[in-house]
């Protein structure tokens, strides 16, 4: 039995969010978190940008670099190469495509020289010389003669040789993986129309039933497309979730002959991106490109780069919507802990016009608790946002441990338990035991465990997005309140109203009961702006426009 680590909440999610990092790592790239690797960091073209990967199958730890093109004023150090574009060059905004490669080069490690110090110290053995002692005693005449012996012994100085011996290191693994991506250039889209305040669940859900995601195509069964889909058939795996784009960068690795094939073999296929914030309009360009190559539909894999950027996140989900429309399935990867990371916009991402799947990675290894821990807190923290839940599952390991077969049995069984349609698995490359592909594989919950989802309880002094949100739907419910994401005082009172006018105790705190009736309401529109470092929330309330300082933090 692994030696369990007791952590804090606190500490859990100061844990989750260094290790959300990519993806990967982490926090694949980050995270990731999706995995530990989930995410990597894209700078403007002509940037060389390097990430730290594992491949599978035996092979060691990786060196992977993006070489872009190098333009004036850029400068090397080494084998890294940084610069910036001059005006009108190529990349995001220059009017040119700048196609990035990168190579994945297996790095052995070779072991120094083992050298070996011999210290020799020689002692001679003794040897004895016979000495002739003439002994006269006074006041007499008489000499007496006699031989003695005398013992002399000699000891060499100590003396030290050094041999080194090299080591010879064979290579377990020589494959190479090459991997393009491209930089379009940024095209406004061309539907203006305004979606719909409410984007409802498609009737042909992609995400139903069991999927499976995929980071590497190069990386999975050797990129053997035949048998990734024999695979998954085997398994029950019902749609294959594949990396399209990282940030406003294009993987080639998802392109319509993929998508083509894995349809005429009878599964669905989603296209996944990761997305930092900085440029969210060519990563929506980015994102819609996978409705272009035939993908049944977009997950979005946004951590913790995204917190605090409301405004990023604004622009992201309304240019996305404008270029794949309002019913295109679309996904959130985001983390679970809604508590814990109270700066992030899930208000927006999972709100009106936005994704209709909630897939918060739910990988209790990486965040230290349980299954059924990770399930009540999941469920607790993210039913205000409406959004059916595809909870998303551990089956890589990290310096924590490993995925048991309980714990995924437990998942599984769980999710049953939970009513989700669908769960989704991060990721082929770590499925490497048989029960890790088994989707009806199950395992008994604990003794006494119930699916505990009652909504969040919101008292006053706490703040973030939940608030924001709460705060939205008051206003949709006719009360004059600015959006500044503080239970404060004026948002106590506004409760309290709400709760006498729905014949409810009246606590001042929104909980259950009060998220039900208040969540009928329709949530007011918001207008996000940055001035500075201050970020500005705009809503037009009871006929007048109310315009807040929002408390949050990057």
């Amino acid at each position: 039995m692994r030696k369990m680590v007791v952590r804090s909440r606190k500490a859990r999610a100061k844990l989750r969010l260094t290790r959300s990092r990519g993806l990967f790592v982490a926090a694949l790239l980050a995270g990731g978190v999706l995995g530990p690797l989930a995410g990597i960091a894209i700078g403007a073209a002509g940037t060389t940008t390097t990430e730290t990967i594992t491949l599978p199958g035996g092979c060691t730890t990786s060196t992977k670099t993006s070489t872009g093109i190098t333009t004036a004023g850029s400068t090397t150090t080494g084998s890294t190469t940084t610069g910036t574009n001059p005006t009108g060059g190529t990349g995001i905004g220059g009017g040119g495509t700048t196609t990035t490669t990168y190579t994945t080069t297996t790095v052995i490690y070779t072991p120094p020289p083992t050298t070996t110090t011999i210290v020799t110290t020689t002692v001679s053995g003794t040897t004895t010389s016979p000495v002739t002692v003439t002994n006269t005693t006074p006041g007499t005449t008489t000499t007496e003669t006699e031989t003695i012996p005398v013992t002399t012994t000699t000891t060499t100085p100590t003396t030290t040789t050094t041999k080194t011996t090299p080591i010879v290191t064979v290579p377990t693994c020589t494959s190479t993986t090459t991997t393009k991506v491209t930089v379009p250039p940024y095209v406004p889209p061309t539907n203006t129309a305004a979606a719909p305040a409410v984007i409802k669940t498609p009737v042909n859900n992609p995400l139903a039933g069991h999927a499976m995601w995929i980071w590497l195509m190069s990386a999975t069964d050797g990129g053997n497309i035949t048998k990734i889909i024999t695979q998954a058939k085997l398994d029950g795996i019902k749609t294959l979730i594949i990396k399209n784009g990282d940030g406003r960068t294009l993987w080639s690795q998802f392109n319509p002959t993929l998508v083509k094939e894995i349809h005429a073999a009878g599964l669905k296929v989603c296209a996944w991106q990761y997305i930092y914030g900085n440029y969210p309009l060519q990563e929506a360009q980015v994102g819609a490109s996978a409705k272009k190559d035939g993908a049944d539909c977009l997950v979005i894999d946004a951590e913790v780069q995204y917190q605090g950027r409301y405004v990023a996140a604004q622009q992201y989900i309304k240019d996305l919507r404008a270029r794949v429309g309002a019913k295109f399935s679309v996904g959130l990867a985001g983390l679970p802990y809604v508590e814990f990371h109270e700066n992030f916009p899930y208000s927006i991402f999972l709100g009106p016009n936005g994704a209709q799947f909630n897939m918060p990675q739910m990988y209790w290894i990486d965040i230290g608790t349980t299954v059924p821990y990770i399930y009540q807190t999941t469920y607790t923290e993210n039913s205000i946002y409406q959004r059916p839940i595809y909870p998303l599952g551990q089956l890589y390991g990290d310096s924590s441990g490993s995925p048991s077969a309980l714990s995924v049995g437990q998942f599984n069984t769980l999710a049953r338990d939970y009513k989700a349609t669908g769960t989704s698995w991060w990721d082929f490359q770590s499925a490497t035991s048989s029960w890790l592909w088994d989707t009806k594989f199950s395992a008994a919950a604990p003794a006494n465990f119930v699916a505990y989802t009652n909504a969040v309880t919101l008292v006053k002094g706490n703040k973030g997005d939940q608030v924001i949100w709460a705060q939205q739907h008051l206003d949709g419910a006719g009360f004059r309140l600015a959006v500044d994401g503080v239970y404060g005082p004026t948002t106590v009172s506004a409760v309290d109203i709400f709760q006498a006018d729905h014949h409810l105790a009246v606590t001042g705190q929104v909980n259950g009961r009060t998220w039900d009736l208040l969540l009928h309401y329709k949530p007011t529109a918001v207008t996000w702006k940055r001035t500075g470092k201050a970020l500005y929330a705009t809503v037009a309330s009871a006929g007048k426009t109310l315009r807040a300082r929002v408390s949050v933090r990057r």
